[in-house]
């Protein structure tokens, strides 16, 4: 288990319409009741992000893990400004293997 609902983590997906396949594995109730699906996942602090100025907003003192899911980022984010974002602000990585066309790192102090 990667991602569980704590206050002190949270899960940024990119590309955002990347959530409703997440949401799918992750909570169906949450999958079927599409009209609220962000706003449950938000309040489990899983936010779907298009980019670094996205992810700065979100950031907070609060959450001393970040996971970072993205499929397909090269598109929405060629440079890798969410990364280096994220790596500038937490001082450890750690990446899991994945399955072509995604990855998963975890940011921590």
């Amino acid at each position: 288990e990667i991602y569980r609902n704590d206050s002190n983590i949270a899960l940024f997906i990119c590309p955002p319409w990347q959530v409703l396949n997440f949401s799918y594995y992750y909570n169906k109730e949450y999958f079927m009741d599409y009209r609220n699906l962000n706003s449950h996942l938000e309040n489990e602090n899983v936010f779907p992000v298009y980019g670094s100025e996205q992810v700065s907003s979100l950031l907070s003192s609060k959450y001393n893990r970040i996971i970072f899911l993205e499929c397909g980022v090269l598109y929405t984010d060629p440079k890798g400004e969410i990364n280096s974002l994220l790596t500038r602000t937490y001082q450890n990585q750690k990446n899991y293997v994945t399955i072509e066309g995604y990855g998963i790192t975890e940011y921590f102090n």
